[in-house]
């Protein structure tokens, strides 16, 4: 029974391989988690070099309270409006937040690095709801949807413990190079999910 389990699993991750649309899904959902966990590194480096630990403070509170308010909001927005749509808009809104929050302080200008990294860290909540009901609409089978929560569940965990071993810096170089690298992450995933919304699977409306 063991081995009839384990080729199940094994046909299961199969079937995801042949499903370009869910594939190209999950690319953007892994440069997601890690431009969403780099900006939230990014900016607590950069408050606590500009002001210690209670403006790094100030500026998590800043960050968490509009996405608390969004979050319910996005998720009943996946449900009624067009989920693709949420998803590619809500990649492209955070990659020019996070871009601008790189340009911020890569030109000295804290106000304005705090000001985007709040509408970044707001963008965000639409990837998860969104994603949650476009995988079941471009999985063909079953299997597919099981081994996409799967995979999906891996790159989260993955993506996260990546960011976490990433030593931050508390000089401005520094700095400057963990906000590239969370924006270039962002960029990334805006333009691979912007690729995923144009493909032929995706013009299918979601099966619910």
């Amino acid at each position: 029974m063991g081995g009839d389990s384990g080729g199940r699993r094994l046909h299961a991750f199969r079937s995801l391989a042949g499903n370009r649309a869910l594939l190209s899904v999950l690319a953007a959902y892994v440069m997601f988690i890690l431009a969403e966990y780099a900006a939230w590194i990014a900016m607590l480096v950069y408050a606590y070099s500009r002001g210690g630990a209670a403006i790094a403070g100030l500026v998590a509170v800043a960050q968490l309270v509009p996405a608390a308010v969004v979050a319910p909001l996005a998720a009943s927005l996946a449900d009624r409006r067009s989920p693709v749509f949420l998803l590619a808009g809500g990649y492209g809104a955070q990659a020019a937040a996070m871009a601008g929050t790189a340009v911020a302080i890569i030109a000295g200008a804290p106000l304005a690095a705090y000001a985007a990294a709040v509408v970044a860290s707001t963008a965000v909540t639409t990837t998860r709801p969104a994603q949650s009901v476009v995988i079941p609409s471009v999985a063909a089978i079953p299997d597919q949807l099981t081994a996409a929560n799967v995979v999906a569940g891996w790159l989260e965990a993955a993506g996260a413990a990546a960011c976490a071993t990433y030593p931050p810096a508390s000089r401005n170089t520094g700095e400057r190079r963990s906000a590239r690298d969370a924006a270039n992450g962002a960029t990334t995933a805006a333009g691979t999910n912007c690729a995923t919304a144009t493909s032929p699977a995706m013009a299918a409306p979601p099966r619910l």
